[in-house]
């Protein structure tokens, strides 16, 4: 809850903090990004707010907000939880889930160039809930269902890590090509004497080259 808090005081008075510098400024960033990877993609809608500073305004950092939403087909989550590792649930049919995270952005820039890096730190998932599950390494329960895991937190859920580099073909315009490393997480369940039992954790990853369209506007 702390780590909550001093996040939401920096998100709500980054431009007043650091507007009055003349040698540090605020920049707006509204983007859109596509992963595609054997049998996954992912999808992001991102806005965030990031600090110009630095001699020529070379650094750039910042955070924001960022919906991701992954979709995978035929791939096998593998169990994450104590005692599961040798578990998985196989052939993975046809699946989506969605996360809204805060991420952090660091960037080197230079005129018409970038390098940079973002990480997902903390936001929730949501998606369908599925059943009908084929386990191999343990006797599947009856009534075997998963759904993501609510809260993503340090690697926990699902989370996204993107390198990149970028050109400015104009001032108001960023692309961005880089790989994208994406965690995917269910928590896995089942119904005893009507009640909800955890089974386990169980995640898939993967590393998918992307490219992201990023409108930039000076506050």
């Amino acid at each position: 809850m702390k780590q909550v808090l001093i996040f939401t005081v920096f998100w709500l008075n980054i431009s007043t903090l650091f507007a009055q510098p003349q040698n540090v400024r605020v920049q707006e960033h509204y983007s859109v990004g596509l992963a595609l990877g054997k049998n996954t993609s992912a999808t992001t809608l991102t806005y965030n707010q990031m600090l110009v500073f630095g001699k020529n305004y070379v650094f750039h950092a910042g955070t924001g907000f960022q919906l991701t939403s992954y979709s995978q087909t035929g791939r096998d989550f593998i169990g994450i939880s104590k005692n599961m590792t040798d578990i998985r649930i196989m052939a993975f049919p046809k699946g989506k889930m969605n996360a809204i995270n805060l991420p952090v952005f660091f960037e080197l820039h230079g005129k018409k160039a970038l390098i940079g890096l973002n990480v997902d730190l903390l936001g929730f998932s949501f998606g369908k809930k599925r059943d009908s599950l084929t386990l191999v390494g343990a006797k599947r329960p009856d009534s075997l269902f998963v759904k993501p895991t609510l809260v993503n937190f340090l690697g926990r859920g699902t989370n996204n890590v993107e390198m990149y580099i970028g050109f400015k073909p104009i001032d108001e315009l960023t692309i961005k090509f880089g790989l994208s490393f994406l965690f995917a997480e269910y928590y896995a369940r089942y119904r005893y004497a009507k009640k909800d039992v955890n089974f386990g954790r169980f995640y898939q990853s993967a590393m998918m080259p992307f490219i992201s369209i990023i409108i930039n506007a000076d506050r």
